[in-house]
């Protein structure tokens, strides 16, 4: 409980006041400035202060300084002049939060943007005796952790020189220059920062003074759509042709453990499953034992791009594949390194392996787009929406939401899938080379000599003269020439 006392200040006496019991503050009133008050809490510390009614508002607290570093005859100055500005109306709080707002730099409104977004900075200090922010997610984060990587990047490299200034001096003329100077490394990376700036004004914009006025009226990133800045880039369409499928998947196929290299095969069932799925690269690499339902035949790729579990079933090959994995696996995770029973992370050095043998550049993004274009391969009786669902792509189509897929359906189009792919490579001698001694795969029973199911050579004409169609998920009919 605070107690009141008024005194006339000067030094000797307030460095004789006693402390309060613990828990407490008491304050203290100057009888020559009506007002100025000093309080001091259990731990001793003593702090002047302005309390007083302003004429059109509230009861104002407004600290002036810290005794002894300040004295009593300054504070008394200063308490005389917030007190002629309360006397007139005007609000010495508002006008401290006005001018914190104005004051408010780059990094503290990347700081509160993460944070409204559910992340929270901190600060890992290396081996080196290097300092790096890493971030730390909560469970309803409205950021993926790639993201929030990203825009922790673009601060810390690409505005490092920015984080302290007030975002009110940072000017159009001043992004047009760093947009440049970005785009001279890399054009995408530059827009990519630009657009994170521009993400934080706009956030900014909502700090309102105390009339009602957005402190920073201007988002100066503006500049670069005013003047048509923004770096053009193009789309990558690169994928595997079907004519190089063959030289591919023979490379693939000789990915071998060696006693330096244990972690080939994991990598090599890697490829296939990406070209065989379409995948993403981090889904496919994060995907567990517990994703993978091998008495059903489906997997699930957990927490994807839209945020959304991405399940899908898997085709024979596919399926008898990952029995094989999970026999010989002894790990929580999918592909893991054998010797540390982690995942892979970097599948790089065996993308570059791959190249190198076939002749066929890709990236693990290339091989999505390889799958998108088997499927569209497959004729005009496999639905736009049942492609959109296989690369679990979401739009803001009101009659996708009505289209409801169950897993045979979805089954039945993957299967069309590989059965593509396993007739381009030729894959009986491919698996059994890759495969020495293994049972005869699922996919393989049934099949002709060339490798493919019974009753859909597609090379063959009946005795009708008939010449079959393509199999669009797994069916095949016969058309009847004219």
């Amino acid at each position: 409980m605070s107690t009141d006392t008024r005194l006339r200040f000067n030094k000797k006496l307030l460095e004789n006041v006693p402390l309060p019991p613990s828990g407490s503050r008491l304050t203290f009133h100057d009888s020559e400035v009506p007002g100025l008050q000093l309080r001091i809490t259990d731990r001793g510390i003593k702090s002047f202060c302005v309390f007083r009614r302003s004429k059109r508002g509230a009861p104002e607290r407004i600290t002036i300084g810290r005794f002894p570093t300040l004295s009593v005859e300054r504070a008394r100055v200063k308490a005389k002049r917030y007190l002629a500005d309360l006397g007139e109306g005007i609000s010495i709080v508002a006008q401290q939060r006005d001018a914190a707002l104005e004051g408010r730099t780059l990094d503290d409104v990347h700081k509160e943007y993460l944070a409204s977004r559910g992340v929270t900075l901190v600060t890992i200090h290396r081996k080196d005796g290097k300092s790096v922010e890493q971030a730390d997610l909560s469970p309803n984060a409205k950021l993926k952790a790639s993201t929030s990587r990203d825009y922790i990047s673009a601060m810390a490299k690409k505005f490092a020189d920015w984080r302290t200034k007030p975002l009110v001096c940072i000017t159009r003329d001043m992004v047009e220059a760093r947009h440049l100077l970005l785009s001279e490394a890399s054009p995408a990376e530059a827009n990519r920062a630009m657009r994170y700036l521009r993400a934080l004004f706009v956030f900014a914009s909502d700090y309102r003074n105390s009339e009602g006025q957005p402190v920073i009226p201007d988002n100066p990133v503006r500049r670069l759509s005013a003047k048509r800045l923004w770096n053009r880039i193009e789309r990558r369409t690169r994928y595997i042709e079907p004519d190089q499928l063959a030289a591919w998947w023979q490379a693939v196929q000789s990915l071998k453990n060696k006693p330096q290299y244990r972690s080939r095969e994991a990598h090599r069932d890697y490829l296939i499953l990406l070209l065989l799925t379409g995948l993403r690269r981090t889904e496919a690499l994060r995907l567990r034992w517990e994703n993978i339902n091998l008495k059903l035949g489906t997997l699930c790729a957990v927490d994807t791009k839209n945020r959304s579990d991405h399940v899908l079933p898997m085709g024979r090959y596919l399926w008898d594949l990952m029995r094989r994995r999970r026999q010989a696996s002894d790990s929580d995770w999918v592909f893991a390194n054998p010797l540390t029973g982690c995942r892979i992370t970097d599948p790089h050095r065996q993308v570059v392996n791959v190249v190198a043998k076939s002749g066929v550049p890709f990236s693990p993004h290339d091989l999505r787009r390889t799958f998108a274009s088997i499927v569209s391969r497959l004729g005009d009786r496999l639905s736009y929406y049942t492609t959109k669902r296989l690369l679990n792509h979401r739009t803001s189509d009101v009659t996708q939401g009505y289209v409801q897929f169950d897993l045979e359906q979805l089954r039945s189009a993957m299967q069309a899938v590989e059965d593509f792919v396993l007739q381009k490579v030729n894959s009986w001698e491919l698996d059994a080379g890759s495969h020495p001694g293994a049972k005869p795969p699922a996919w393989r029973r049934g099949t002709t000599r060339r490798g493919t199911p019974e009753g859909h050579s597609s090379r063959r004409r009946n005795r009708r003269g008939s010449r079959p169609t393509r199999s669009i998920c797994g069916i095949g009919r016969d058309r009847q020439r004219s």
